[in-house]
């Protein structure tokens, strides 16, 4: 009897403003020979906004779940102008880097720390994931922001980058990573940090014939397994109890 294997990810945090700290890498969990034999709910977690100009914290991204699979999103990151700047903490826990008055910390990613502002700030690694024939990088922290003239810090595993000179980097769509910090502009002052990037989920099993597999999401065939890829909420329905290769009731 074979089963469903599941790849959760959460939204990413957005980004702080006016040396922002970067948003922090959404959740990333995977279960793998899980029995579904009725049709399940699929919800994908938004980014967390960024925060708004001059020195606002960013927002905690949402969360992704398959059923009872729930990925947490992202920690925000904070505004970091007025006495340095913490960047966001991962919904895995991984802690953004503390940051100095003129660079913020990365924000955390599900499997690295962000880095500390005393450096660059750049985002906490996250991890990936190729179900889907090609690997996707997800669930990376947020780059750093920092004040004109210093480096920003730059972002990973979908995380956007932090700027010294504008507003920070949005995190990538349907990768769970934290949004990049905003700068602060002498004589101008601080800017937006960059919305958290949303989540996704993927379902896959073996498969003997597509034609009579389940249905949700966009639907693929990779090697022996039908993947079902969902970008946005949805419903995904299994194969039929008849489909050799479908999730069967436990």
């Amino acid at each position: 009897m074979a089963k469903c294997d599941l790849f959760v990810v959460g939204g990413g945090g957005g980004g702080g403003a006016g040396i922002g700290g970067g948003g922090g890498g959404g959740k990333a969990n995977t279960a793998t020979g899980v029995d579904i034999n009725a049709p399940v709910a699929v919800t994908i977690g938004a980014g967390g906004a960024g925060g708004v100009a001059p020195y606002g914290n960013g927002g905690q991204g949402g969360t992704t779940s398959i059923g009872a699979l729930l990925s947490a999103g992202g920690g925000y990151g904070g505004t970091g102008y007025t006495g340095g700047s913490v960047g966001g903490t991962s919904a895995s826990g991984r802690s953004g880097g503390s940051g100095t008055s003129n660079k913020a910390g990365g924000g955390g990613g599900e499997t690295a720390d962000g880095d500390s502002g005393y450096s660059t700030g750049n985002g906490g690694a996250g991890t990936s994931n190729n179900w889907t024939g090609t690997t996707i990088y997800v669930a990376g922290g947020g780059g750093g922001g920092a004040r004109s003239g210093t480096g920003a810090g730059s972002g990973v595993y979908g995380g956007g980058n932090g700027r010294n000179n504008s507003a920070g980097y949005a995190g990538e769509a349907n990768r769970g990573g934290g949004g990049g910090g905003g700068a602060y502009v002498d004589g101008v002052g601080g800017y937006a940090g960059g919305n958290g990037g949303s989540g996704i989920a993927i379902i896959r099993y073996k498969a003997e014939d597509y034609d009579d597999a389940g249905s949700g999401g966009t639907k693929s065939v990779v090697g022996e397994y039908v993947v079902h890829t969902f970008t946005a909420s949805g419903t995904f329905t299994p194969p039929n109890p008849s489909f050799h290769g479908g999730c069967q009731e436990i």
